[in-house]
């Protein structure tokens, strides 16, 4: 089972690499970033991260779904859904750890 890496974690781990600031202080700067991010994905802007990735929201269109508990059909209308694209840095990351070689 993959381990879970959650704010408080990341912010332990830059800790180490900035004695200077406190673990409250980075975990209240990754908040404000992770706010910024979706703050500008729920207004539909594209949000960058550079060697990590990029947010952004996508309009789908409305249609017939199934509610997968009774079968029943279900009407929706249009509806965003955040879409996460990786950045080259990331995907070279993923796939050196998952093949053991670089892509």
């Amino acid at each position: 089972m993959q381990r879970k890496v959650g704010t408080r974690d990341i912010a332990a781990s830059l800790s180490v690499k900035y004695p200077h600031l406190t673990t409250d202080e980075i975990e209240k700067g990754i908040k404000t970033i992770f706010k910024r991010i979706a703050k500008g994905v729920s207004v539909g802007e594209r949000t960058e991260i550079r060697g990590f990735g990029s947010f952004k929201t996508v309009v789908l269109d409305p249609g017939t779904k199934r509610n997968p508990s009774n079968g029943d059909t279900v009407s929706v209308g249009h509806r965003g859904k955040t879409h996460f694209r990786p950045g080259k840095e990331l995907k070279q990351r993923v796939n050196v750890n998952q093949t053991g070689s670089e892509a």
